[in-house]
C-alpha cells in the first residue's frame, strides 16, 4: 500500500492549528478543533 499523498494546503492548515494552539493530548486536539469548527456548524444549525 502506497503512502498517502495530503493536500499541501492541508498541511500547511494543520501545521498552522498545532502552533496556535500546542495541543499536548489528544483531548487538546478535539477541543481545538470544536472551537475551529464549532462556529462553522452552528452556522448551519447542527
Amino acid at each position: 500500500m502506497g503512502k498517502l499523498k495530503r493536500d499541501p494546503n492541508s498541511v500547511e492548515l494543520a501545521n498552522k492549528i498545532i502552533e496556535q494552539y500546542q495541543p499536548k493530548s489528544v483531548e487538546d486536539m478535539q477541543e481545538a478543533l470544536k472551537d475551529i469548527f464549532g462556529p462553522m456548524f452552528e452556522s448551519f444549525g447542527l
